[in-house]
């Protein structure tokens, strides 16, 4: 029973760090431009008015937080959109993958538990999107450390309130 409930409150972590991500997300939206917005801008788009086409790339990023993070969401999701969030048959090729080479990773063994999320909360799904806000892994982390720490003081503040 000790398993069952452990396994329980870390979905339970899981999802308020995808919520506290959702907000976190809000708030870079709020705060205007991003220092990794700035440094490439788009290609220009004086040729769009005349109809010309620009020789100017379009440039090619890898930011590893962002294919880690919807790795995740196509895991978890039962993508059946009409235009697909993820490659079709994604999810089937990492499991297929993954038993091939005998790899069981947390996000396997709790793939029923979060996914059953999506299914309460309808609007997890945006969650897959904030990832975009940010530049690095560590840029993440530090909006949730302090998404985390925001929500642990108001906490305290709501019980301080209530005596």
């Amino acid at each position: 029973m000790h398993g069952r409930h452990a396994g329980a409150s870390s979905s339970l972590v899981v999802v308020r760090i995808v919520v506290l991500l959702l907000v976190a997300g809000s708030l870079a939206g709020c705060g205007g431009a991003s220092q990794g917005a700035a440094a490439t801008p788009a290609p220009e788009s004086a040729g769009a008015a005349t109809g010309a086409v620009s020789d100017a790339p379009w440039p090619i990023k890898t930011r590893e937080h962002l294919d880690l993070w919807l790795h995740g969401f196509a895991m978890l999701q039962a993508d059946t959109t009409k235009i697909p969030y993820f490659r079709r048959g994604y999810r089937d090729q990492m499991i297929v993958e993954h038993n091939r080479r005998g790899v069981s990773t947390q996000l396997d063994q709790n793939r029923s538990a979060l996914s059953a999320r999506f299914a309460v909360n309808r609007n997890l799904v945006s969650a897959q999107f904030v990832a975009l806000y940010f530049g690095s892994w560590d840029e993440m982390s530090r909006a949730i450390s302090s998404c985390r720490h925001a929500a642990t003081l108001g906490a305290r503040r709501t019980r301080a309130n209530r005596r």
